[in-house]
């Protein structure tokens, strides 16, 4: 007994440190209940502590950015179903502050033997800064491309192997 009750000790302990070291939020929803247990990671996330939210899905729910809204539920809707074999997907979530947070959601829904989902858990992860950086690289690509295509002299992006990458009109017409 004591040797089981220490392997689950380590387990346990194991678990958490996993935890912990990959910054994830963790969330874990009864579907038969509605109860959902989020983790103070989950929580700090979106700016709150752990004492904040309940444990309940609207907490979740009422936190998604209206864009988005209907689609995530959809998402969500499909996995809980057995339409995907997971659930997966990126949006926003509102944050204290009233700012919104992207986070990237993964989850898997446990079913009995009927195949129907009666647990779902999975996490969430804040790609925010990963987002901002893809909003920064669009506006300069599109920047880029006004110059080169508005510019008065043939313009061409020769590669480190010597092939044009790109070019502009200028640079069509005068080279053919």
């Amino acid at each position: 007994r004591s040797r089981a009750v220490e392997e689950m000790r380590r387990s346990r302990e194991r678990f958490e440190l996993a935890v912990r070291g990959s910054q994830d939020g963790l969330w874990d929803w009864d579907l038969r209940t509605n109860e959902v247990f989020y983790s103070e990671r989950w929580k700090s996330i979106l700016g709150y502590e752990e004492h904040e939210i309940a444990h309940t899905i609207d907490e979740w729910e009422k936190r998604l950015h209206p864009d988005e809204r209907e689609r995530v539920l959809a998402a969500n809707y499909a996995h809980i179903t057995g339409t995907t074999s997971h659930y997966e997907y990126e949006y926003r979530l509102r944050h204290k502050d009233g700012s919104y947070r992207w986070i990237l959601a993964r989850g898997v829904a446990l079913r009995d033997a009927n195949g129907k989902a009666y647990r779902m858990a999975g996490s969430h992860v804040d790609i925010t800064a990963r987002k901002d950086m893809e909003r920064a690289l669009r506006t300069t690509e599109q920047h880029y491309r006004a110059v080169l295509e508005s510019a008065p002299c043939g313009i061409l992006v020769v590669g480190p192997d010597g092939g044009i990458r790109d070019c502009n009109p200028e640079a069509e017409r005068i080279l053919g």
